[in-house]
């Protein structure tokens, strides 16, 4: 035989286990949260090779960050990342990324 123990709605032992609980709760969701956006991940393209082995270049940076589950973000390096990148091939995105750059005064893909 078990007994179970449950505070009256209205007394103040119900009302602390609703706030225990609910700051429980807003905790796990912080937890989830940063865990999720510690993946995100931000890869730079300082050249303007079109190579999938160039850490430098623009495929290996898509390439990584449609590889990752999301939230990427792919910046271009305004000191080597002008001019214009000639691709070889399409370059294919699925997941969310975020992509940053110099303008288009300055480099043309």
């Amino acid at each position: 035989m078990s007994v179970v123990f449950a505070p009256r709605r209205g007394s103040a032992l119900f009302s602390f286990a609703r706030k225990v609980s609910l700051r429980s709760l807003c905790l796990l969701m912080g937890l989830v949260m940063l865990a999720a956006s510690a993946h995100a991940a931000t890869y730079t393209v300082t050249d303007t090779a079109d190579s999938a082995t160039d850490t430098g270049s623009i495929r290996y940076a898509v390439n990584q960050a449609d590889a990752g589950t999301g939230g990427d973000t792919i910046n271009f390096s305004s000191a080597g990342a002008t001019g214009i990148i000639t691709l070889g091939g399409t370059l294919t995105l699925t997941r969310n990324v975020t992509i940053t750059g110099p303008g288009a005064s300055a480099l043309t893909i």
